[in-house]
């Protein structure tokens, strides 16, 4: 069977880094192992708010295109002390787990 894990970096309110792994376990070992990459470029807006749909769009077509088993996201927290940077992440952040939850597709944070 295989395992296919989506990670994402939600890195500012412009883009969304992705990545897909999809790998084998046999005998408890991971093999056969293949990863792609890619940035979501996201829209201007007027209202920082009207990014989410197309954040949510862009990640539902991920998972329909690679089937995810897994998704990881990194936890984060104050980012660099920036409160109104760390919002528009968890924001970022909510749209995605949203999408997961949908799906069905289980989280785990690093």
């Amino acid at each position: 069977m295989n395992n296919i894990v989506v990670s994402f970096d939600p890195a500012s309110q412009k883009n969304l880094g992705w990545s897909v792994a999809e790998y084998q376990l046999e005998e408890g070992k991971i093999t056969n192992i293949n990863c792609k990459t890619g940035t979501f470029i996201l829209p201007d807006v007027e209202k920082r708010w009207q990014v989410l749909g197309p954040i949510a769009e862009n990640v539902s077509k991920l998972f329909l295109e690679s089937k995810p088993t897994l998704v990881i996201m990194e936890q984060t927290s104050l980012f660099g002390g920036n409160v109104f940077v760390t919002a528009q992440l968890s924001q970022c952040i909510g749209a995605i787990l949203i999408i997961c939850l949908q799906n069905n597709i289980p989280v785990e944070f690093t």
